[in-house]
């Protein structure tokens, strides 16, 4: 249950969340009730630059987090010599804040920003962590129907244990428009962890090639 507030002028935007939610595994464990609250504060600096606040809370759990963890990586997400590993769902709690600048050109557009993650699980506390994150692109087009992107994220954990992540994941995004139709995209990506526990220590190279058709909408005539 949540409660919503949003506040927009000629140069900001200021949105607000706050309420409660409730975690339930179905299980002979108790639930677990938590706080939610997000803000978000958008603030246009000029015509083209734009300044980003944002704070969040919300009780949350591990599912959660690890579909969290897929949007950051490429589709070859696990190796050959992956093993499986049995593993119990758990109540956490995620608090976070960022700082965010973005400038929109023409022809493209310019970003950078910087997140504090505390993730604080309830029922075991070897896994609790702080991370702080950068994160920065360009995207531009360019005559001919080509679009050229350029990302990369940077993300340092601490663990509670001790352990610490480092992990970097870099891509390159380049699309042809080869009628008004049919694209096609491909994606380079490079993904590395590098980890005091040399168990978790990757490195990864991608490449993924895409065609891709959206039909043209029709105009009706009445």
């Amino acid at each position: 249950a949540t409660v919503s507030f949003n506040s927009r002028t000629s140069r900001s935007n200021l949105e607000i969340e706050v309420g409660s939610n409730t975690v339930d595994f179905g299980s002979d464990r108790e639930e677990s009730d938590g706080a939610l609250f997000r803000l978000n504060f958008t603030r246009n600096l000029t015509s083209r630059l734009s300044l980003t606040l944002g704070a969040d809370q919300e009780l949350s759990d591990t599912g959660q987090l690890f579909g969290q963890f897929l949007n950051t990586r490429t589709p070859n997400l696990f190796g050959e010599n992956t093993a499986d590993v049995e593993a119990e769902a758990d109540a956490l709690e995620q608090r976070g804040a960022n700082i965010g600048l973005s400038a929109q050109q023409r022809n493209g557009s310019v970003f950078a920003n910087i997140r504090y993650l505390d993730v604080d699980f309830q029922s075991s506390d070897d896994q609790d962590r702080e991370g702080l994150t950068f994160s920065a692109g360009i995207n531009r087009e360019f005559a001919g129907g080509w679009r050229v992107g350029l990302n990369a994220n940077l993300n340092a954990q601490d663990f509670v244990d001790g352990r610490e992540d480092d992990n970097l994941l870099v891509s390159l995004n380049v699309t042809r428009q080869l009628t008004r139709t049919l694209a096609l995209d491909a994606r380079l990506t490079h993904t590395e962890r590098d980890s005091t526990d040399t168990l978790f220590s990757f490195d990864e190279d991608a490449l993924r090639v895409t065609l891709l058709w959206q039909p043209q909408r029709t105009r009706s005539r009445r």
